[in-house]
């Protein structure tokens, strides 16, 4: 167990997966998905804000840290997405059907389920 803010997670959840997985992003349910990837909810582009290091969300900025992390997609099932930012999700984990807003996820890859973390100041 890591912790990280005010919530420990699981190691495993920060750790680089051994083989890349392909994980897609569902629209219609802010949830990912495992198979097919989907290249238009990653950050091929590098949107302006992903670029600066922080993302702004519901009036908190979050700051990048660390290098992406590769997951599984069963590794995401506690990921629900909370926002868009340049066509690209955001996602929060959900304890215990609660979110967690202490840490915030950007996908960088679909196709080897790769995100980038975002804390809290």
């Amino acid at each position: 167990m890591i912790l990280i803010g005010a919530v420990i997670l699981p190691a495993a959840l920060l750790s680089a997966s051994p083989q890349a997985q392909p994980c897609g992003y569902d629209r219609a349910q802010h949830k990912i998905t495992g198979g097919q990837a989907t290249p238009d909810a990653q950050m091929s582009a590098k949107p302006a804000w992903f670029a600066s290091g922080e993302v702004r969300l519901g009036g908190v900025t979050y700051t990048k840290f660390g290098a992406p992390m590769q997951m599984s997609p069963f590794e995401t099932d506690a990921f629900q997405a909370v926002d868009e930012k340049g066509g690209v999700p955001v996602f929060m984990m959900v304890v215990d059907g609660e979110r967690d807003d202490s840490v915030v996820y950007a996908m960088v890859s679909s196709a080897e389920c790769s995100f980038q973390r975002f804390g809290k100041p």
